[in-house]
């Protein structure tokens, strides 16, 4: 697709985005965990950006900024803070599948799975070196993407 701007963007797919935690967290916190007990958890998510609390109150689901125990607009201290036992927090299925010790509380499909697109000005995608990139990188984000079906 050519964009206005003079970009050429291609949809390669989505990836899916879970809510975790880790077994440390949950054992610790000793508490089946379901809708009714959401409350009594720690939760990890952005200090500024709303696209959380905003998914949530979409569910039907009261969260505000201050429900979060562990605030912050950079995915990898949210990240790194859930790998440590914090709390839940968000993160792609396709990363969370490398950690054994962590393990998705929320529903499947609780929140939509985030597009993944490849833009390059149409100027460069032109230049062989560079297309021969694009071309690479769109074949291995593919597969990457397609290789979540069985999370």
């Amino acid at each position: 697709m050519i964009k206005p701007n003079g970009l050429v963007a291609r949809h390669l797919g989505d990836v899916k985005i879970g809510g975790y935690a880790s077994k440390a967290y949950l054992e610790q916190k000793n508490i089946p965990f379901s809708p009714a007990t959401m409350s009594e958890f720690d939760w990890i998510g952005y200090d500024k950006n709303p696209a959380i609390v905003n998914h949530c109150r979409a569910l039907g689901i009261e969260l505000t900024r201050e429900s979060f125990a562990v605030r912050s607009d950079d995915q990898m201290v949210c990240w790194q803070a859930m790998l440590n036992g914090m709390g839940i927090g968000f993160g792609f299925a396709l990363l969370a599948a490398q950690y054994p010790q962590l393990v998705r509380v929320l529903p499947e499909n609780w929140f939509k799975d985030s597009p993944v697109w490849l833009t390059a000005p149409l100027e460069l995608r032109s230049n062989p070196r560079i297309r021969a990139a694009y071309d690479h990188l769109a074949e291995h984000l593919i597969e990457l993407i397609d290789s979540q079906k069985n999370l």
